[in-house]
């Protein structure tokens, strides 16, 4: 593994993209459950980065250790937030809308 590593950080593997973005931190009143919310999320190209493009995504995501887990999933059932699960990379995103967009 570390093999892979060093032979990839020697190779001419260069930076596409940065992704700028406000967050705000969250903590529950039990202190069980933290959150993030990344919102604001702009996308440069490093070829321009004058350009830039608004991924138009608001990020919640919400963090506990597992031992927690029962109880966070009765505090979703209790709550009336219309989740919508899902993974989401916001560097993969930026990079296929960077792409869409022909900036990369």
């Amino acid at each position: 593994f570390l093999n892979k590593v060093n032979h990839l950080a020697k190779s001419n593997i260069n930076p596409i993209l940065k992704i700028v973005y406000k967050r705000e931190y969250f903590l529950s009143f039990c202190n069980k459950f933290r959150s993030t919310l990344d919102t604001d999320i702009k996308v440069f190209s490093l070829n321009n980065s004058k350009i830039y493009l608004n991924l138009n995504k608001n990020i919640l995501e919400m963090k506990y250790n597992i031992e927690f887990d029962d109880d966070y999933r009765k505090f979703i059932n209790q709550t009336n937030f219309n989740f919508r699960l899902q993974k989401f990379s916001k560097y993969a995103n930026s990079a296929i809308l960077l792409k869409r967009n022909g900036l990369i």
